[in-house]
């Protein structure tokens, strides 16, 4: 590249092209376009020497065998599919009957109470990290300490909350 750049303010016939104000000459370019061209031609033989082409020949012959599928195999193959999207379909068929809302006889009462900040703390991290509502959270914690009491707890405080409590009669004077 010993005549890379010209800056003939005179404009030469043989000037093509020009980069920040500088115009490059036509012997410039073509002499790098020959460097390019011996670059590509070196990379070009030192690919060709290190391939095998008895190796070539085998793989493209095996990728063409594997290719050539079987009208009777790619049959069965589609049969086999077509059962398994079957199955499936049916699958969730089922999920989606089973899904039904379940009548639930559970009742439920609204109680106000007074808990300790800590607890409430606790309660609204875990509703937080399991994306869950605050009753659903208490709902849930209840239910296990409930499931740790022994049974004969269990039937001794179920029995005695079920009774019937005295309501407060109103005292007036009048």
């Amino acid at each position: 590249m010993g005549k890379a750049f010209n800056n003939d303010i005179f404009g030469n016939t043989d000037i093509t092209a020009s980069i920040n104000g500088l115009t490059i000459s036509q012997e410039a370019i073509n002499e790098n376009k020959q460097e390019q061209q011996e670059d590509y031609k070196e990379k070009l033989k030192s690919m060709m020497s290190k391939i095998d082409l008895e190796q070539a020949k085998k793989e493209i012959s095996e990728q063409k065998k594997k290719q050539e599928i079987d009208p009777q195999e790619e049959l069965r193959r589609t049969q086999e599919e077509l059962e398994r999207l079957q199955k499936e379909q049916e699958q969730r068929e089922t999920q989606e009957k089973s899904k039904e809302p379940v009548k639930d006889d559970t009742i439920y009462t609204k109680k106000t109470m007074i808990f300790k900040q800590e607890y409430l703390d606790i309660i609204d991290g875990l509703a937080e990290l399991n994306d869950m509502q605050i009753k659903d959270v208490l709902n849930q914690l209840l239910e296990k300490s409930i499931n740790m009491l022994d049974d004969k707890t269990k039937e001794r405080a179920l029995k005695t909350g079920k009774k019937a409590k005295p309501v407060k009669q109103d005292k007036s004077i009048f």
